[in-house]
């Protein structure tokens, strides 16, 4: 039974049945009563202060980093190749514009917070998850900065 424990923690996840309920929801365009809207509301506008809580215990735990080139190397994924697959899928799509800058830029954004949350839930290396997403902030100052530069040159 060892062997299935990540899966049946993965299956009990909110999250995983929240979004194709959210989903249908939004496709048939229907309205929540009030007894369900408001306090999925109040839990949503709470959302990020919790995530940034989260984080900053983690980073409360310390920044040092046992593997600098995962660390480096989670970087250029999450920075570079990612605004090259960015590249790749507005490429793709046809997309011009507004559009294919903005489908770039977001595929070049830093590590979300909400990783932080997984990587403490699945006791996954938190540590290192909170370093990276501290650090790929940091380094995403300059490299947004000369992707943005790029995108208005090529317009």
């Amino acid at each position: 039974a060892h062997g299935w424990q990540p899966l049946t923690r993965a299956i009990k996840v909110p999250t995983l049945y929240a979004v194709p309920v959210a989903l249908v929801i939004r496709a048939f365009d229907w309205t929540l009563p009030t007894t369900l809207d408001r306090p999925i509301g109040l839990m949503a506008d709470a959302t990020i202060p919790a995530m940034l809580l989260v984080l900053g215990y983690q980073l409360a735990q310390g920044l040092r980093v046992s593997q600098p080139a995962s660390l480096v190397a989670a970087i250029v994924v999450r920075l570079v190749i990612s605004a090259g697959v960015g590249v790749g899928v507005a490429t793709l799509l046809d997309l011009e514009g507004v559009a294919r800058d903005t489908v770039i830029l977001i595929a070049a954004m830093p590590t979300a917070v909400f990783t932080t949350i997984l990587a403490t839930e699945f006791e996954a290396v938190p540590r290192f998850v909170a370093s990276s997403v501290v650090t790929s902030t940091l380094v995403s100052l300059f490299s947004l900065t000369l992707i943005i530069h790029l995108l208005q040159r090529s317009v």
